[in-house]
């Protein structure tokens, strides 16, 4: 069985496999990278496989879910 290795990119395997994102379960600042990260849920994977992913490598490879959850939980503003 393949699983979505915890250090690959968001949604290839090493062997170019995709895999599908069911859904963004939270965002969080990582003030060290300076950057947004997300936690994602493997469509077919129990929680145990969920990943924290860059905003940027997320907008590469998933803008669409990306921006739903963007739109529907905006970052706030100050």
């Amino acid at each position: 069985d393949k699983v979505p290795d915890k250090t690959t990119c968001a949604d290839t395997s090493d062997e170019g496999e995709e895999f599908e994102i069911e859904e963004i379960k939270k965002r969080r600042y990582v003030s060290a990278r300076k950057r947004y990260e997300y936690l994602v849920h493997w469509k077919g994977y129990s929680p145990f496989y969920d990943q924290w992913i860059s905003a940027d490598e997320l907008s590469r490879n998933a803008s669409r879910i990306k921006k739903q959850y963007d739109d529907r939980f905006p970052i706030p503003r100050g």
